[in-house]
């Protein structure tokens, strides 16, 4: 596991500067996938927000299913939140339409890295973030009908909570190709 391989990493260190330098680690990966899922979160309720009101009233009318079935607990059972596939499938959709992953990245050695404005010269244990691109609109690996472009959450087949991956809906893709985002 990460944890494992971390103090691993560090093992030729005396304990007490091994375990600090394990929890910086552990703290700055943490900071790397927080800024992701905001972003996540943030794409998921704009897209609620502004694309055709059935989805948000969908996933509205999702949540008080779930609510009545599992009760007040609802929002923290995971059985309760893997029913909702409706809020699952705009999620996944706003993840492939506009997810960056926002990555930490420590410098090991000087770097010079240009810009419009000059060079910049970074020093070695200076973290900057780098911002890779991770949308899924390449047609090669999902058919673009509908339009990749187009926010279309129906592209998900209700069963991709279990297939280990999405599956694209064999309604709208009858050959429905699985894809990992």
């Amino acid at each position: 596991d990460n944890l494992t391989a971390l103090h691993r990493l560090h093992k030729h260190r005396s304990e007490a500067v091994r375990m600090r330098q394990v929890a910086i680690d552990v703290f700055h990966f943490h900071l790397a996938s927080q800024a992701n899922m905001y972003a996540a979160l943030s794409w998921t309720v704009a897209n609620l927000l502004t694309q055709s009101g059935r989805h948000l009233e969908g996933v509205m009318t999702e949540m008080a299913e779930a609510a009545s079935t599992f009760g007040p607990e609802y929002r923290s059972s995971m059985e309760a939140l893997d029913s909702m596939l409706r809020l699952e499938a705009v999620i996944q959709e706003s993840l492939r339409l506009a997810q960056q992953s926002i990555t930490l990245r420590k410098v090991l050695r000087p770097v010079e890295m240009e810009y419009e404005g000059g060079t910049l010269q970074l020093p070695p244990g200076m973290y900057i973030a780098t911002l890779l691109s991770v949308t899924n609109q390449c047609n090669r690996h999902v058919p673009n009908h509908p339009p990749l472009s187009e926010f279309v959450p129906e592209r998900y087949a209700p069963s991709s909570k279990k297939s280990g991956g999405l599956v694209l809906d064999p309604d709208i893709y009858p050959e429905a190709t699985r894809v990992h985002l």
